[in-house]
């Protein structure tokens, strides 16, 4: 494996599926011992550091009113972000545009739980910036997989 693939980029993530072969029976690709050097290896590219914050609600005995805090869940874990290019263009019949955007995802070891709607703060060469997490993560053995959104407030 080279260091330099992550996720969707490797055939491997995939290869929790059985080998049904006749007389066989379901025999699993990779030995646990095997995954946990694939998981290893993975881990290894991981050079950011993120913190996990998610808003709990509360109530004010004052008012009672519902109020809403960020509680940091999980901090300082290591962790990858990659970036892709998406564009596009405008529609059939409208103005000619182009856009261009950016996906983000972000990997992580897939013991770490991050809810959906949880903001995520990532540190990457010195520079921290903050995202919204905007789907389920994918989850594998070796890894999780999330789509990230860059919060507007910090763009």
């Amino acid at each position: 494996i080279m260091p330099s693939l992550v996720g969707s980029e490797m055939c491997i993530r995939d290869s929790c599926r059985t080998d049904e072969r006749p007389g066989k029976g379901a025999v699993e690709m990779f030995q646990k011992d095997q995954m946990e050097i694939v998981r290893l290896a993975i881990e290894q590219t991981y050079t950011d550091r993120m913190t996990v914050t998610v808003m709990e609600k509360t109530m004010n005995q004052e008012t009672g009113e519902t109020q809403f805090k960020p509680v940091e869940v999980s901090k300082d874990v290591p962790c990858r972000l990659s970036f892709g290019t998406k564009s596009s263009a405008a529609p059939a019949g409208e103005i000619p545009a182009y856009t261009v955007s950016q996906p983000v995802k972000l990997f992580v070891s897939p013991d770490i739980a991050i809810p959906p709607g949880s903001s995520v703060s990532v540190t990457r060469c010195g520079v921290t910036k903050k995202y919204r997490q905007s789907g389920e993560p994918a989850l594998y053995p070796t890894h999780q997989e999330i789509m990230l959104e860059l919060d507007e407030a910090y763009a």
